[in-house]
């Protein structure tokens, strides 16, 4: 199963390199989250799952000029966005085996403060799952170079983790990271420059 998503997410690196860098790196953080909250294994291995495929509904042309747009979003493009979740967890639930990871997917944008989407549910509505693969996605989206920004220093995006927990993550799972991180455990993946990323999409039009 586990090579069957990966080939999944090598669909992603034909679109959009910096998506499928972004999951492969979410997942580990994520697995990082899980295991330091003593998941079982089971659970450990549908939260990598979940998050290495917790894009595949910004594959749409729509997303991708929404996602490498600079400056701010219109009220039209936030709602596109804001449909990556449904979309990604259809394609996903239809592998029997990843049900499971599909109701992660669907709702790792939701927040403690219901204030999250698709749905506006609250901590305890959400699986586990999906509030680690949250805070997981929010952290390598925060340390790593954006089409319009560049990395945070790790110090300020744990600043920024500490800030919203509670109200846009788990208190829990920001807890458990920031734990790790005293101790050596939670260390930074490298992720590739503005500069990479923009060779690697162009190697990716050119190839296609």
């Amino acid at each position: 199963l586990k090579e069957f998503v990966r080939a999944l997410t090598e669909v992603l690196e034909e679109v959009d390199p910096y998506t499928r860098h972004h999951s492969v790196r979410v997942s580990q953080y994520a697995v990082r989250l899980a295991r330091g909250l003593k998941r079982p294994e089971s659970e450990v291995d549908e939260i990598e799952y979940a998050a290495l495929v917790h894009d595949l509904g910004k594959i749409g042309p729509q997303h991708q000029y929404i996602l490498q747009k600079p400056g701010s979003l219109s009220h039209e493009e936030q709602r596109t966005l804001r449909a990556h979740p449904a979309a990604g967890a259809e394609i996903v639930a239809k592998v029997r085996a990843l049900r499971r990871a599909s109701e992660i997917v669907l709702s790792h944008h939701e927040r403690p403060d219901g204030l999250g989407y698709p749905f506006g549910l609250r901590s305890i509505d959400v699986p586990i799952g999906a509030r680690i693969l949250n805070v997981a996605d929010a952290f390598d989206a925060m340390t790593s170079d954006r089409p319009y920004r560049r990395a945070l220093p790790m110090d300020a995006a744990l600043r920024e983790l500490e800030r919203g927990a509670g109200t846009q993550f788990d208190a829990s799972v920001v807890k458990c990271l920031l734990g790790l991180h005293r101790v050596g455990e939670f260390p930074l993946i490298p992720s590739p420059s503005s500069e990479d990323l923009q060779l690697l999409r162009l190697k990716t039009k050119v190839g296609g």
